[in-house]
């Protein structure tokens, strides 16, 4: 299950058009940021590869490739560079309004 923050809302449907203006927001592929949108649901990658319609390692190479193009090494990293670059990657707060941005936190 998704451990976003309670303000971070619920999922959403993902639009063609979110996709598109969000994948080019944070540089990634329209498929690349699907798969995004999956992981920050908590899908595993074998789940990911069935709702995508694409093999296991189609699914991990976008995976790895969507990373290097955030900067990051794993999918909590990933799904954070894209919050605090402005992306909901289609979560919505229950009232219908798109979660802020994510401020960096120093510890």
């Amino acid at each position: 299950a998704p451990r976003l923050p309670p303000e971070a809302g619920e999922p959403q449907p993902i639009s063609p058009a979110l996709i598109a203006s969000e994948a080019e927001m944070l540089s990634l592929t329209p498929r690349q940021y699907e798969v995004l949108a999956l992981l920050a649901r908590g899908y595993p990658i074998k789940s990911v590869s069935r709702e995508l319609n694409i093999s296991v390692a189609t699914t991990k190479a976008h995976t790895e490739t969507l990373y290097q193009r955030l900067s990051v090494h794993n999918r909590n990293a990933a799904v954070y560079a894209a919050f605090s670059r402005g992306a909901t990657l289609g979560w919505r707060k229950t009232d219908g309004a798109a979660i802020k941005p994510l401020k960096q936190v120093s510890l």
